[in-house]
């Protein structure tokens, strides 16, 4: 495949095949696997739960997630009982799994109390009672002095922070809740004394103090996007600014970020899309961070037993949704699950499949072949393009691969051009496309693009093999995503031999700026840009590049239609149509009248969100215009048509486009 020559970053570390029979493999980047949630439920020794009932031994879990208070391993001053580590290290070991400790970092009652401590009043039910401001200063060298006991204790004759079971550990913000993240009873803002570079150092004090004291170990910490009373920059985006440059990986080993807000929903059982959360417009704190460090999730709630009427969001849907949207959007491969859904029968294939996944995704590993030739094999996640690099030193890399592009399997690769050669180092990138839009930045199927005056994201698929392809810009309604609803169609369409963008909108989840909706400026500016990205990259024809949306990406694809009167291929669009006046997030009819691309309308006679008038509308001003159209009404389906009938809908749509849009 041509036109792949600057590389994005090398997803595994360097490897080095020396002499007969070697073989290596990557360090992971961050923690990886699947890891169950403890409970209050199991072992009580002196009153006090151990959190064990939960351990299971499973072959798809790589570990517990264990979460232990603060005060409960510190009740009194400098009087410390870690009868719980010691409880579960013992059990895991036994069974060969790892332990991701969070330490609930809620602080002891005795140290608000103590006199000078500046506090504020948690009305949490679990905790009811005051509690230091996160920037303290008797609070910080507390915290720092238990992290350090906690890291200094011996299970067995090994410290805490030295033993082979420990794979992460989570100590959160003390003072806040339990992360960067402000209480439900006061903003952080409004705590007595705060300055954003008091709080900014707070945090940092705590980073420090799980990096010195658990070297060797994944330190992640939650991260919520917090503001104060300065928009610009906002808060958490400084203090993001302040953990990535500290801990870079180089000064200091990398601190990756982390929630418990994981879900996934679907309109039906095995119906698209999937309604992942949280949305990456919200979650930018991990979103914007995926390329420097990992980010983690816990679920939100179980699919299996919803609780704290989180039911809708994970209604007909599974655990391996809300891993494929995280794995997606975040590039996760580490998360915690509720036991009643590691225990359901009926996930158990896919958590063996996920397993397999997050273990052997981003690794590289070398073996000899038949006749002396080094093997290379990674997992390859689809739509990915890979590469890999050799070289005789660790400072000189050249091209040694074609471009390979992934397909959620194993990529093997033969390196012929090293037969006889006693040392050889390798390196294994993904792949940046070239374009002539240099904003563009790739990683995954996940891009960015900012030329100083517009910024925006999404993702990007490409299709396997080689050669020029057609390409789609897909858009997404309210509500929905790029991550959401693009990837899913794109993963359909890219089937179909397409490079397919889908941008997030201005009327995506969580955006509330209702007059920046649908067929609005910034929004085919957005679209507009999709197509000059698609047309710069040297493997797309620029010929053919179509679109399609759905409801108010339907009202953008027609309005884009329009713009773009001479370069799209064709276009198709679902629940969607036009108004006669403007106003509105629906483009008019005049914008209507400049589409020149043949044009598919599909539409569900019960739709009530977007009346089937307004696509019939559309049809009488493209059959004004003499423009080819094809107007399918499907009877009694509502404004889901491309959920519930998504078979007809994609047969449909990839016809109109092998037709007209130079599919093969």
């Amino acid at each position: 495949m041509a036109g792949f020559p600057n590389a994005l970053g090398v997803v595994a570390a360097v490897c080095v095949l020396a002499g007969a029979g070697g073989a290596a493999a990557a360090t992971p980047f961050g923690p990886r696997g699947i890891y169950v949630l403890d409970s209050q439920a199991g072992t009580n020794i002196n009153g006090v739960p151990m959190r064990d009932a939960n351990i299971r031994s499973l072959p798809f879990v790589a570990g517990y997630a264990l979460r232990p208070s603060w005060e409960t391993m510190e009740p009194h001053s400098s009087q410390y009982d870690f009868t719980i580590i010691d409880w579960n290290v013992r059990k895991l070991v036994a069974i060969n799994r790892k332990l991701s400790l969070w330490v609930i970092m809620i602080e002891p009652e005795w140290l608000a109390e103590t006199t000078n401590v500046v506090t504020w009043f948690d009305d949490d039910p679990r905790v009811n009672h005051l509690r230091a401001v996160p920037w303290d200063p008797f609070l910080l060298a507390r915290m720092e002095r238990f992290v350090h006991m906690l890291a200094d204790h011996q299970i067995d004759g090994v410290p805490l922070r030295d033993h082979p079971v420990l794979e992460a550990v989570n100590f959160g913000v003390a003072g806040a809740k339990m992360a960067i993240r402000d209480p439900d009873a006061v903003h952080l803002r409004d705590m007595a004394g705060y300055t954003r570079t008091g709080f900014v150092s707070a945090v940092l004090a705590n980073l420090r103090a799980a990096v010195s004291n658990f070297p060797a170990t994944h330190v992640q910490t939650g991260f919520w996007p917090v503001t104060d009373a300065i928009n610009t920059p906002r808060l958490w985006e400084d203090v993001r600014a302040a953990i990535l440059a500290e801990f870079d990986g180089v000064q200091k080993p990398r601190v990756g970020f982390w929630m418990e807000s994981l879900s996934a929903s679907r309109p039906a059982p095995g119906a698209e899309p999937i309604d992942g959360r949280p949305i990456t417009n919200w979650a930018l704190p991990l979103y914007l961070s995926r390329n420097a460090t990992w980010a983690g999730f816990q679920a939100l709630t179980s699919w299996l037993r919803p609780f704290n009427s989180y039911g809708s969001q994970v209604t007909n849907a599974t655990p391996a949704d809300g891993m494929q949207y995280a794995f997606d959007a975040y590039g996760t491969r580490y998360v915690e699950l509720y036991v009643s859904d590691i225990d359901h029968p009926g996930y158990r294939p896919a958590f063996d499949e996920w397993a397999a996944r997050y273990a052997g995704d981003d690794w590289l590993s070398i073996a000899y072949g038949p006749a002396g030739t080094p093997v290379l094999r990674w997992f390859g996640r689809s739509g990915v393009q890979y590469s890999v690099q050799a070289g005789g030193t660790l400072s000189a890399w050249a091209p040694a691969s074609p471009v390979l592009t992934g397909a959620d399997a194993e990529i093997a690769w033969a390196d012929a051009g090293a037969t006889g050669m006693s040392a050889r180092f390798y390196r294994l990138v993904t792949e940046q496309p070239a374009t002539n839009w240099p904003g563009f930045v790739l990683s995954g199927t996940n891009w960015t693009y900012d030329d100083g005056e517009l910024s925006m994201n999404g993702v990007f698929l490409m299709p396997a093999g080689t050669g020029m392809f057609p390409g789609i810009v897909i858009s997404h309604g309210l509500g929905g995503s790029a991550a959401g609803f693009g990837l899913p169609k794109a993963r359909e369409m890219a089937a179909w031999g397409a490079a397919c963008i889908a941008p997030n909108y201005t009327h995506a989840a969580g955006e509330t700026n209702t007059a920046t909706y649908g067929a609005s400026t910034e929004n085919i500016r957005r679209a507009v840009k999709c197509v000059d990205i698609l047309s710069g990259m040297p493997f797309v024809r620029p010929d053919a590049i179509s679109a399609y949306g759905n409801s108010m990406g339907a009202f953008v694809t027609i309005a884009l239609a329009a713009e773009l009167t001479n370069r799209l291929a064709a276009a198709a669009i679902t629940a969607g149509g036009v108004v006669t006046t403007p106003g509105y997030s629906a483009p008019t009819t005049g914008t209507a009248a400049r589409v020149r691309s043949p044009f598919l309308i599909l539409h569900g006679s019960a739709d009530t969100t977007v009346p089937p008038g307004r696509s019939a509308l559309l049809k009488e001003i493209l059959d004004q215009g003499g423009v080819t159209n094809q107007r399918v009404v499907f009877e009694g389906v509502g404004h889901d048509l491309h959920q519930v009938r998504s078979n007809e809908v994609h047969q449909l749509i990839h016809e109109w486009f092998r037709s007209f849009g130079g599919l093969p």
